[in-house]
């Protein structure tokens, strides 16, 4: 259970949407009964009237609920202890910027009021924000505008375990910075984020699994609208991969308990311009789900079970004929065993199995439950020893079934909502071919060279509507290498892709490419990281290189 001070604040981004996305909305609490609260109240009133009146830019006090008096939390259940909330400062009002606009401000600072080491602690920590909130007040006060517009909490309760979460919000830029203390009302002892997670009953595992699923859940929610007709447009999907590699697995970010629910502060890569937001993700262990299958032909089996798949190959005929002279390419090793899906966040609803388009690959294409189709372009992945799901792909939504052609027609349609039949071939393959604007037409360099003198260095130069093109140096050898990428999706180390690389023997492999900048000079970089196969630049799976951009 959790209880709300009222406070507004402001979010200063370019999209409407957005503004209401990663607001946060305090509700008014309910108008309290008569008794104590209520007297102190009216008493703050009355000396408020007597005060002599200032010269200053205040516009109008707000007298909230909260007042300084002691806030009851939510009803507990019998034996358990009661820990009230009170507030060491607490004002909130309106006023006038120099240029003469109205702003909005709000500082209430909580204190648990608790007699424990622990809880004057927890309030001593808290106490530095109620510097920050003079501060600023005082500079309203004498007509000068705040840094901060705002400073606010809420409480969360779950059984003995309270949890304050405070919010402040920047005046110049809106942006938002956030901080929680955990208590123990019974014990009388201080919680760490660590120990909450203990308590919500997931592992490191699941808790990092179930954080990728509610951010690209809640991404795809907010941002795949704005794509939902285009196809395909890479700018989704590059800040897909961002909000994935954000990630909250070291737990830096506040998480709490609200009830029996896990919650977090989870960064969104914002798509008005650079940057992201805050937002208050619910956290969902992996629930059972109904087993189903799918199959194509003697030489691919496709599981899909709790939102996971499970690929697996038999070198058939039919496979061998499909590859064609790349067989020589892939690892003998892959066929025969579970193969392993990354890349996929949603929760699916149907699987199929298909041979598409004129060249007949293999494709898995799964339908979310919010209509969208994802697809796993299997030879790019057997190519590059390493499965990854697409994604969402733009510009299908309100998908309710996906049906395989008929004999003659290697095409997959999806039926609509609204009874439209529409084909799957051209979107899927185009997915290959996305390059996001970071990357395009763009030159990347390795800070140091090798004991062979060469520098590390990877170059796009675009496609032909299949393939990526690339020049690349892999500080390996002395010889600059060509070939192709081929987009996979998207996980939590970035963009993944595929590549084949021609030196004196075919190099493929697949990447993770990550556009961030330097947290110091903040110039462009490139993290790339060896996802499986032959590696482009490290040793092996897992390696990490930067690469600065010298172009583009």
């Amino acid at each position: 259970m959790k209880t709300r001070t009222n406070a507004y604040l402001p979010i200063l981004l370019v999209l409407p949407a957005l503004l209401a996305g990663c607001g946060q909305t305090y509700s008014q609490p309910a108008e309290a009964e008569t008794g104590p609260v209520q007297e102190s109240q009216q008493e703050t009133v009355r000396l408020q009237e007597e005060a002599e009146e200032e010269d200053t830019v205040i516009l109008q006090e707000e007298e909230t609920d909260t007042a300084v008096t002691a806030l009851p939390l939510p009803e507990e259940e019998e034996g358990k202890a009661e820990v009230s909330v009170s507030e060491i400062f607490n004002k909130e009002g309106d006023a006038l910027t120099q240029e003469g606009g109205e702003y909005h401000y709000a500082y209430h600072i909580p204190k648990i009021e608790d007699d424990t080491a622990a809880a004057a602690e927890i309030n001593a920590k808290i106490n530095s924000y109620a510097s920050f909130a003079e501060e600023c007040y005082d500079s309203i006060q004498s007509g000068e505008e705040p840094y901060l517009a705002s400073i606010t909490y809420e409480t969360f309760q779950s059984g003995d375990v309270l949890s304050l979460l405070l919010s402040c919000t920047g005046y110049y830029d809106g942006s938002d910075s956030y901080d929680v203390f955990h208590y123990d009302t019974k014990k009388g002892e201080c919680l760490e984020n660590r120990d909450i997670l203990s308590l919500s009953g997931m592992s490191d595992a699941e808790y990092g699994a179930a954080l990728c699923r509610a951010e690209a859940a809640f991404f795809d929610d907010f941002c795949f609208p704005g794509w939902d007709l285009l196809n395909p447009d890479p700018g989704f999907y590059e800040l897909r991969a961002q909000t994935l590699t954000y990630g909250n697995e070291d737990l830096s970010y506040p998480i709490w308990l609200d009830g029996d629910e896990l919650h977090t502060i989870a960064k969104i890569a914002s798509p008005a311009g650079e940057g992201f937001f805050f937002r208050d993700l619910l956290i969902r262990k992996e629930q059972e789900t109904e087993r189903k299958t799918a199959q194509l032909g003697d030489y691919l089996m496709a599981a899909l079970q709790q939102d996971q798949v499970v690929l697996r190959l038999r070198q058939t005929e039919r496979l061998k004929e499909i590859l064609g002279d790349t067989i020589f390419l892939v690892d003998g090793d892959l066929f025969g065993k579970d193969l392993a899906v990354d890349g996929l966040y949603s929760s699916y609803e149907e699987i199929v199995c298909a041979e598409m388009g004129e060249e007949r690959r293999p494709y898995v294409l799964l339908l979310t439950g919010e209509g969208r189709v994802e697809a796993i372009d299997v030879l790019s992945c057997l190519w590059g020893n390493y499965f990854c799901g697409s994604g969402p792909i733009p510009g299908i939504s309100n998908g309710m079934k996906l049906v395989r052609g008929g004999d003659g027609s290697y095409d997959v349609t999806v039926l609509t909502e609204d009874g439209k039949e529409v084909s799957l071939c051209d979107s899927v393959f185009s997915l290959r071919e996305v390059l996001t604007g970071s990357l395009t037409d763009s030159e990347w360099t390795g800070d140091m060279y090798d004991d062979t003198g060469t520098l590390r260095f990877l170059s796009f130069q675009g496609g032909n509507g299949e393939d990526i093109f690339v020049t690349a140096s892999t500080g390996k050898d002395t010889e600059l290498t060509s070939g192709t990428f081929r987009y996979l999706g998207t996980c939590e180390k970035g963009l993944v892709y595929s590549y084949c690389l021609e030196t004196d023997e075919v190099l493929c492999g697949t990447i993770a490419l990550n556009p961030v900048y330097d947290e110091e000079s903040w110039d462009p970089v490139l993290l790339v990281t060896e996802l499986g196969g032959t590696p482009l630049f490290g040793e092996q799976t897992g390696d990490e290189t930067k690469l600065v951009r010298s172009f583009g």
